[in-house]
């Protein structure tokens, strides 16, 4: 199990901005946490109709592979993770 960690980002967008392994508490009020494996998170990635994660240029397969490593692509939607196709990662040069 982990906690996935949403926030809203300047869009009011909840975007999943980090994990943790286990539970997870915090006292920060902006922070939503979802308990959910990696495979589900692989299952969000797997139901897309995208071949490609914006700003990264990395297939969609390498998410289901690895989903943890690309978890600012997910975003929680009425209190399910849903997968942001108009998201682009920023260039972290």
């Amino acid at each position: 199990m982990i906690s996935a960690i949403f926030k809203s980002d300047s869009s009011g967008t909840d975007r999943m901005v980090g994990y943790a392994r286990g539970e997870y508490s915090s006292s920060d009020s902006q922070e939503k946490i979802v308990e959910t494996t990696e495979d589900d998170l692989a299952e969000v990635f797997d139901a897309t109709s995208v071949d490609t994660l914006d700003g990264i240029d990395e297939s969609i397969s390498a998410a289901v592979d690895g989903p943890l490593t690309y978890h600012d692509f997910l975003v929680l939607d009425d209190g399910e993770i849903s997968f942001d196709a108009e998201y682009v990662r920023e260039n972290q040069e």
